[in-house]
């Protein structure tokens, strides 16, 4: 995770890992129709990552008491030194890989 700007100054950091299991939906067992918790299967070939999309979550969760959900509202996001359009939908199609690098782009001004 790499933080510019804004939320470089918010989070006081360049750059930090963010581990998948960070994302809820990759940190809770399954739970089978009779209630009980099973191990998942085995997928690390196949297993679909996290949303892009709900990454901004766990990381106002990481760093609360400060303005970093207002520095996400206004930025972009880049995968892999790629821009991610700025679509709600576009965000939400981009899957989350461990070794990803993912940036705040907060927006620029100048002349």
């Amino acid at each position: 995770m790499l933080y510019f700007a804004g939320a470089q100054t918010e989070t006081k950091l360049f750059s930090e890992d963010i581990p998948l299991t960070a994302f809820p939906s990759h940190s809770l067992p399954i739970q089978h129709a009779s209630g009980a918790n099973v191990e998942p299967p085995d997928t690390t070939q196949t297993q679909i990552g996290p949303k892009l999309s709900d990454l901004g979550a766990v990381l106002i969760s990481r760093y609360p008491n400060t303005k970093l959900a207002e520095v996400l509202e206004s930025s972009a996001w880049s995968v892999n030194e790629e821009m991610v359009p700025d679509d709600p939908n576009e965000i939400a199609a981009v899957r989350l890989n461990a070794g990803d690098v993912v940036a705040v782009i907060p927006p620029v001004s100048g002349g």
